[in-house]
């Protein structure tokens, strides 16, 4: 445990090794995915505890939605959205490999790309329906949305290039070569 001001306040050991890691808004919760576990750790901030949620997969990437809800990619292709309280709300079915997961400025869509699929999804937060899916030519691994909310980046790795979609019309405005 770190301060802001850069200190060391603590530790809270983990029965595995971290692999990502989120923060609830109010920073008292603290969700880490663990190598080789089908277990997500959720650390409680202030009195330094651990409990262990389990998948029944491979989760991999994390991140809290602006109702607070956890959402983690699973690299069987899944994506699980739970309560603030670590209760399952849902498993969303998508392709092989959901991957890593962003959210549009005013919290209504999650953008997941799938590695194995070649393909970016894009979720309502509200009913957790697939409302499109978007085809990358090469391999998707990270996403990010511009914080106005206008463009979607997808780092396409086999290819060396950034793809650029329009996020209201989900339309591939242009490929950036970057590598």
């Amino acid at each position: 445990l770190v301060s802001r001001a850069g200190e060391k306040r603590g530790k809270v050991g983990l029965k595995a090794n971290p692999h990502d890691v989120a923060i609830s808004q109010d920073a008292a919760t603290a969700w880490v995915s663990l190598d080789g576990s089908d277990e997500i750790a959720v650390v409680d901030l202030k009195q330094r505890t651990v409990r262990y949620v389990s998948t029944g997969q491979r989760p991999h990437d994390l991140l809290f939605d602006a109702r607070g809800r956890p959402w983690v990619t699973d690299w069987g292709g899944v994506v699980h959205v739970f309560s603030a309280g670590a209760e399952l709300v849902q498993t969303l079915e998508l392709g092989t490999e959901a991957h890593h997961l962003t959210f549009t400025p005013d919290g209504t869509e999650a953008w997941i790309i799938d590695h194995g699929t070649h393909q970016v999804f894009v979720v309502g937060t509200n009913n957790l329906n697939v409302r499109a899916s978007l085809p990358v030519t090469g391999a998707p691994h990270h996403v990010a949305i511009t914080p106005n909310g206008r463009l979607a980046l997808v780092a396409d790795h086999d290819n060396g290039t950034l793809v650029v979609y329009n996020v209201a019309t989900r339309r591939k405005v242009t490929d950036i070569q970057v590598g």
